[in-house]
């Protein structure tokens, strides 16, 4: 059953396409036309009186969408799909979920991201990314994943802290450095500074930055990103 059902985008309307599962979950699929812009996932879905969890993405739903921009993705999902990203040129940042477990071969292939934070639930990589040279990667989770990134280039590798010596031991592919997060550092260029006020503040009203990461956002550990989250990082950056 394929359905479209209606959900925000950053600034306007849109249709984003669903095939619902047996189990009465959906799964985002490809739509009749190539998804553009920013694209904001919800956990869930209305249609026609009955509430669905959105628990996947297609492996093929964003396959060649040159001018996809920014994909927000919810908490939820439980797997990325092999090559999912192919073609996706205008897309360089990606906040991958807690809830995801498990990345399939080569899913940032064929794309242009540059940044990419993996939530705390990953528990298996498998070629994260082949041919591409990411400026940086964050992977939260306290237990190193398994790693199967031999041909994984990055520049550098964010972990949560006291998990630095766990991640080199665990890490088989080529990295410049493996470095604690930054607190407050929601764009993971590095650093805790005025951008990243700028980005949470934007992503706060619902202008959901092109380069923001929400699993970084939540500085006061509360599970909500809100204006408390923005006086921290305030404190923070003085």
């Amino acid at each position: 059953d394929l359905h479209s059902f209606p959900t925000r985008r950053s600034s306007d309307l849109d249709l984003i396409s669903y095939k619902r599962s047996v189990d009465n979950s959906v799964s985002v699929v490809a739509g009749d036309e190539k998804y553009t812009g920013k694209i904001v996932i919800p956990s869930q879905v209305t249609y026609e009186g009955e509430t669905y969890n959105v628990t996947s993405v297609s492996s093929t739903a964003f396959r060649d969408c040159s001018d996809l921009t920014c994909v927000y993705l919810p908490e939820g999902l439980k797997s990325m799909g092999s090559m999912m990203f192919s073609g996706c040129t205008s897309l360089t940042c990606l906040n991958i979920p807690n809830s995801v477990t498990y990345i399939e071969t080569e899913f940032t292939y064929g794309s242009n991201l540059d940044k990419v934070v993996i939530g705390s639930g990953i528990q298996k990589l498998v070629q994260l990314a082949i041919g591409k040279k990411q400026t940086a990667l964050a992977v939260l989770a306290t237990t190193p994943p398994d790693f199967d990134v031999d041909q994984h280039i990055v520049d550098y590798i964010y972990v949560p802290n006291g998990c630095v010596t766990a991640y080199k031991d665990a890490w088989s592919g080529v990295t410049t450095d493996i470095l604690e997060i930054v607190k407050g550092d929601v764009n993971l260029d590095g650093e805790a500074n005025e951008e990243d006020v700028e980005a949470l503040a934007d992503y706060i009203v619902g202008k959901y930055p092109d380069c923001f990461f929400v699993n970084l956002a939540d500085l006061n550990g509360d599970n909500k990103i809100d204006a408390s989250d923005l006086v921290e990082l305030i404190d923070i950056i003085k």
